[in-house]
């Protein structure tokens, strides 16, 4: 489009971009506009930290800390969402599935394309991060947090999203780092850490590493 993009000034914005348009989240309102500036959609959205995650054309405005998400697109609202827990991660894949993380026990619920919770399960031994789909949309990949000789690191716990069960099928070490952040490219699972960056090209699978030599994130 050749239009002005208007939107409200506010340090607190964030911004994705959408197919032919752009959502704009800021601590009081999630506005989509379209590639000519056009209002979309809008709605009154108060949030103390304010976050907003895009991926595949869509876009999940949310609270961190607090308990309401919303998913949209280019056409507007798709999903709105009421958390029983804190809100502690939300990620999007490029087929469309939403994953939210909740600090009430650990909980994860996944939701596919469609917008109908697919899969969810609290993970009662186990502090769980942040947690995606994997490409082929079969599995649940959660980020968990343990030691080796008194040491920090990650896990990778793979959940088959066909099966009703709260024990991971495969599990993989993240070796000496701490997962921030999961994500898709191409057909691999990344998973960025403090210390480097690990692909994981299916699940149970072990993950290929690339430091960042010496530099942290």
């Amino acid at each position: 489009g050749t239009g002005v993009i208007r939107y409200e000034n506010a340090s607190t914005n964030r911004f994705v971009s959408l197919d032919g348009g752009v959502a704009v989240l800021s601590d009081r309102e999630l506005t989509v506009l379209d590639a000519d500036g056009g209002e979309v959609f809008r709605t009154a959205a108060a949030m103390a930290s304010p976050a907003l995650t895009g991926c595949g054309g869509r876009a999940a405005a949310y609270d961190v800390g607090g308990t309401e998400l919303y998913l949209v697109d280019g056409s507007g609202e798709k999903l709105h969402l009421t958390t029983d827990g804190a809100i502690q991660a939300v990620t999007l894949t490029p087929g469309g599935w939403l994953t939210v993380t909740a600090d009430c026990k650990s909980a994860v619920t996944v939701y596919s394309p469609a917008g109908a919770e697919a899969f969810r399960f609290q993970s009662s031994r186990r502090f769980l991060s942040t947690a995606a789909v994997t490409a082929d949309g079969k599995y649940l990949a959660a980020v968990a947090l343990g030691q080796e000789s008194g040491t920090f690191t990650s896990y990778l716990l793979f959940y088959d999203l066909s099966q009703d069960a709260e024990e991971p099928q495969f599990t993989c070490p993240v070796p000496d780092d701490l997962v921030f952040e999961l994500g898709i490219t191409g057909s691999a699972l990344c998973a960025l850490g403090q210390d480097g960056l690990s692909l994981f090209p299916s699940a149970g699978t072990a993950g290929e590493g690339f430091s960042w030599s010496g530099e942290h994130l």
